[in-house]
């Protein structure tokens, strides 16, 4: 398995890992995926010979703050630490001096936890119309 900074994908590509990972996202929208792509500050990918199995995507102000929009590995690859490889190569290329953030689906609330995150209680949120 390879984790890849930087490694263009296309719209169809990242519809296909949200579906093998079972994420709620606009699969169906192929434009809307693109520009995720294209405006995402850094994109992370896990591969396994050809295989796209993981990403992960998000934004930093390159000084004090990053957000994980996504995570995602595929169902079939889940529990061989895919996402923790993405997550420390993330970590590890925006440095210590930077926060990570992200919201979790109710099914992974217990798996961040397990890679040094808080839960934060004082966040908050204004749900997107879909």
């Amino acid at each position: 398995m390879t984790v890849t900074a930087q490694t263009k994908i296309s719209g169809q590509q990242l519809a296909q890992i949200f579906q093998a990972a079972g994420l709620r996202r606009p699969v169906h929208d192929l434009g809307r995926l693109q520009r995720m792509l294209n405006n995402a500050t850094f994109t992370y990918t896990a591969w396994q010979g050809p295989e796209l199995v993981g990403i992960a995507r998000g934004f930093t102000d390159g000084a004090y703050v990053g957000y994980i929009a996504d995570l995602a590995v595929a169902k079939s690859f889940q529990r061989h630490g895919i996402g923790r490889q993405l997550l420390a190569q993330i970590r590890r290329d925006l440095g210590p001096q930077i926060s990570l953030l992200l919201l979790a689906a109710s099914e992974a609330m217990t798996y961040y936890p397990q890679l040094s995150f808080q839960q934060d209680a004082n966040g908050f949120t204004q749900l997107r119309q879909w």
